[in-house]
């Protein structure tokens, strides 16, 4: 946190890297369940990669979807799926329907649908995902 607060005020330091740092200090959150403090990193990474590369680059996509598992973690089904679908969206323009990060995506759609009890929704986005799978490495 301190290292992340130093970089913020050199401006040689590009915002790529400041974005990063916001990543991957909000994934150590993450696994120490401090969801809160997780969510706001991520959220400044989104913001900052968003400005700099755009909304529709893989990277707002990867941070977007990180935000979806952590709205997952903190119960927010409907912020995760919005997280998710917009993640999904970015992966099939930018990668293609065949890529492992759609199938990804799709997966943990799936998995937010079944808390919410959409289990036949949810079946869909599994099957899909499964299809991409299975067409990436096999049965």
């Amino acid at each position: 946190e301190r290292k992340l607060e130093r970089q913020r005020d050199r401006p040689e330091v590009h915002d790529l890297a400041i974005a990063q740092a916001s990543f991957e200090l909000g994934l150590l959150y993450y696994q120490q369940d401090r969801l809160h403090e997780a969510e706001e990193k991520n959220l400044e990474a989104l913001r900052i990669i968003s400005a700099v590369v755009g909304e529709g680059s893989v990277y707002a996509a990867d941070f977007s979807m990180n935000l979806g598992t952590i709205y997952d973690a903190q119960g927010r089904t409907d912020d995760a799926l919005r997280m998710y679908k917009r993640a999904l969206r970015v992966f099939r323009r930018v990668l293609g329907d065949g890529d492992d990060r759609v199938a990804g995506a799709l997966m943990n759609m799936g998995k937010a649908l079944t808390n919410k009890g959409q289990y036949e929704e949810a079946m869909c986005k599994f099957e899909e995902a499964h299809a991409i799978f299975v067409g990436l490495y096999g049965e």
